[in-house]
């Protein structure tokens, strides 16, 4: 059987492969050696859409991560993101979890749900499955709401 590290690179290698060829998501080919998650590109440099395993792979997330090194930055677009919280709610169809994270730089919101690397192929369809909607409902919901927050944003400067 695969180690846990090889386990994470064939299950993000897969995921990638079918965000690529199928839904045009990604221009990825290769995932990070046995990281526990692979973060994609939002189009703006500081915000990224991410999933992956947590705590010790008993977690399935995908969530939207706030990266920037400024720290001020992040914050600002977070709250600008979370005014508009009802709208984009509403527009994602679910609630989602909001994590500000005053005690790190980062901050990000998003969806988790049991899921664990070591399960068996089945299971770890499921969660693929999981991850690539959700990706995708976070892309299509954020893309505008990123713009629009980033506008909002500059105008205020």
């Amino acid at each position: 059987m695969p180690n846990r590290t090889e386990r994470y690179t064939h299950y993000f290698q897969v995921l990638i492969d079918e965000l690529r060829e199928q839904h045009n998501f990604t221009d990825a080919r290769r995932p990070g050696q046995g990281k526990p998650y692979y973060t994609f590109a939002s189009g703006t440099t500081d915000i990224k859409y991410v999933a992956g395993f947590y705590g010790k792979g008993r977690q399935a997330f995908t969530v939207l991560g706030i990266y920037s090194n400024d720290c001020e930055k992040n914050k600002a677009i977070f709250d600008a993101l979370e005014e508009r919280k009802p709208e984009i709610e509403a527009r994602f169809g679910m609630q989602l979890e909001w994590y500000r994270r005053d005690d790190i730089i980062r901050s990000y919101l998003g969806l988790w749900r049991e899921g664990d690397i070591d399960s068996d192929e089945r299971a770890l369809e499921t969660i693929k499955a999981w991850h690539i909607e959700n990706l995708l409902k976070l892309k299509a919901v954020f893309t505008p709401e990123i713009e629009r927050t980033l506008e909002k944003l500059k105008s205020r400067k």
